[in-house]
């Protein structure tokens, strides 16, 4: 999605919340695929929800001022850890990332374009799934357009299962504040 003049010259905060527990493993390459994103004026948002493995020393290898470290005593229960996370974002957009899940250089960019193109508060997209085997499996929605109303959507879930997974979100925070 190539950036207009307008877009460029509006270049919102974008607070990317990742909630962790005990993913030390996998954490750091997640932290990455969001910093070295095409789209830069960010914040990552981390907070730990009580690790007990190595969490924090691999928070503390990564040098980045965009990288905000949280740790609270453990809930166990993921969307009030969500929660909490989003009572310290600053941005005026907010995106979700699984501390296990990966993003693709420029989401953030191309997610950010047709939110000003479209003038729309929200966007998700299609994602895969790979295990340590590296078999992978995809989640398309390419029947569905920036037209399709609620009841399409709804439709959707319910007959195909779809789901829209957190770490595709880019919401306006605003939106987020009301829901």
């Amino acid at each position: 999605c190539k950036s207009t003049m307008k877009e460029q010259a509006k270049s919102p905060l974008v607070s990317v919340l990742m909630i962790t527990y005990n993913r030390a493993n996998y954490l750091e390459e997640s932290i990455n695929s969001v910093l070295h994103q095409t789209y830069a004026n960010l914040e990552i948002v981390v907070l730990d929800d009580g690790s007990t493995d190595d969490t924090e020393v691999v928070i503390q290898k990564i040098s980045d001022e965009r990288l905000k470290y949280y740790r609270i005593d453990h809930i166990g229960v993921i969307s009030k850890v969500r929660n909490k996370s989003l009572q310290l974002a600053s941005g005026e957009y907010i995106a979700f990332i699984d501390s296990d899940d990966l993003w693709q250089k420029n989401k953030l960019e191309s997610q950010l374009g047709f939110i000003f193109q479209y003038e729309i508060d929200a966007i998700f997209s299609n994602i895969t799934t790979f295990d340590i085997h590296g078999n992978t499996d995809s989640l398309n929605y390419s029947n569905l357009t920036i037209e399709s109303t609620s009841d399409q959507i709804l439709r959707r879930i319910l007959e195909k299962g779809m789901a829209i997974y957190v770490s595709t979100l880019l919401m306006n925070k605003a939106v987020l504040d009301q829901v």
